[in-house]
């Protein structure tokens, strides 16, 4: 075991390593750590990223989390890339009306906004491909009236809420750090 690095500094490196676009193979030579101790990482916050990102509007509190633009495709390629969004949820896929995604985006950023925090800065590119509101969204958000806040592992949750709404003006939910 590689000494340098615990776990913990070992995984923020991967993920920072990661988010700049390097390959295991890469991040394992810019840290000097044999490959097969980084690949097992590399894929434990691959899955962590997409069981976070599967809910691209979080309607609770901090809106839009992600954003995908149009892509071309073929009808093989939209059922695979629609299976792996839904595949984490009871039921798998719901048909729903472009209505319901346009009110659904649109009023979960303009919440998320109004509490202080911005949408994800993929949402400006892809905007323009759903049209926007006119008014106020049908949806209601946040829980009982309330901006609901679920931490991730590594959220600094007083730093995040106390920046916008306050611990105090939440309901929040902590989770435990993967050990």
């Amino acid at each position: 075991m590689d000494e340098r690095f615990d776990d913990q500094q070992l995984r923020e490196r991967i993920r920072s390593l990661r988010s700049d676009g390097l390959s295991t193979n890469a991040i394992a030579r810019e840290l000097g750590v044999a490959r097969g101790r980084i690949a097992p990482l590399v894929r434990e916050l691959a899955r962590e990223r997409t069981q976070r990102s599967q809910t691209l509007v979080d309607t609770y509190c901090l809106g839009v989390k992600d954003a995908l633009g149009p892509r071309v495709t073929s009808r093989r390629g939209l059922e695979r890339f629609a299976s792996r969004y839904s595949e984490p949820f009871d039921g798998g896929r719901v048909e729903a009306p472009v209505e319901l995604a346009r009110h659904l985006v649109w009023g979960g950023a303009a919440y998320a906004v109004d509490l202080g925090f911005e949408p994800h800065p993929d949402f400006w590119p892809a905007a323009g491909h759903l049209e926007a509101l006119d008014g106020p969204s049908d949806i209601g958000f946040g829980l009982h009236g309330k901006p609901s806040y679920v931490s991730g592992p590594f959220d600094d949750v007083a730093r995040i809420l106390d920046h916008s709404v306050g611990m105090d003006s939440a309901h929040v939910t902590l989770v435990a750090p993967l050990e």
